[in-house]
């Protein structure tokens, strides 16, 4: 049976993707410096406005870090697979999807149609 369709769960999406190109080329930089770039980058941002923003520029860096690692395995596997038709990508919703707003939520990703 050919592989015509991938349905990818639980994808990571950038935090970035409507910030400015200037902000995501810094983010980028800094994952590509390494964990002690952006240790150093959490520091100072605690420094200059408190821990709770220091907390917030980490876990910023770590979700890109998660979305730019799920978009390069997606990549990949598109690329292995030539036949496939059809890739949906499903994002972290955030949480199980048991009720009917969530099947919603998970209709409108699989059948949109993009």
């Amino acid at each position: 049976m050919p592989l015509v369709a991938l349905i990818l769960n639980r994808v990571h999406t950038s935090p970035l993707a409507s910030a400015s190109a200037p902000a995501r080329a810094a983010v980028s930089a800094l994952l590509e410096r390494g964990e002690e770039s952006v240790r150093r980058a959490s520091e100072a941002a605690s420094r200059a406005s408190g821990p709770l923003l220091g907390r917030a520029v980490g876990a910023l860096i770590a979700q890109e870090h998660l979305a730019l690692a799920d978009r390069s395995r997606i990549d990949d596997l598109v690329r292995a697979s030539p036949g496939v038709l059809i890739v949906r990508e499903v994002p972290r919703f955030g949480g199980d999807v048991y009720d009917l707003s969530g099947l919603r939520r998970l209709n409108d990703v699989l059948f949109s149609g993009s």
